[in-house]
Formats: structure tokens, C-alpha cells, sequence
């Protein structure tokens, strides 16, 4: 997480974007437990069953494995 937000009201909205840098089968649904607990233990949202809708997608990265996260 680079940078920190206030933290959002009910009926936050999530985007990730998980990269992943080689092309074997990723379970898309592996980490996002742990992103969202991280998510709340850093203070930008309150709790992340406050998550009113959340969308999850995978790429392929050629030199590293990362995801992006919006919240809205």
C-alpha cells in the first residue's frame, strides 16, 4: 500500500488488480483474505465488512508479481 487515505464511509467499493509475472494457474481468489485484512490494519478503511462490492481480476506481468487496489 503506498499511500494512505481517510478512512471510507459504508458502501466502500474495492477494485484489485492482481499482476502476476509468470503464466502458471494463480488461484485469483488466494490473497485477497490477507489484502483486505491488511487493507483495515492500515487504517484506510474501518472494517472490510464495510465492502459493499468488490471486483478482483488477474494479468500477466513479464518482470514482476504486484496488484493495484482502488477503493472507492
Amino acid at each position: 500500500l503506498v499511500q494512505r487515505k481517510q478512512r471510507k464511509p459504508k458502501g466502500t467499493d474495492v477494485y484489485i488488480d492482481w499482476y502476476f509475472k509468470d503464466k502458471r494457474k494463480h488461484d485469483i481468489d488466494s490473497g485477497i483474505k490477507l489484502l483486505l485484512d491488511t487493507i483495515v490494519k492500515a487504517g484506510i478503511i474501518e472494517d472490510d465488512s464495510l465492502i459493499t462490492f468488490l471486483q478482483v481480476r488477474k494479468h500477466h506481468h513479464d518482470s514482476k508479481t504486484f496488484c493495484e487496489v482502488i477503493i472507492l
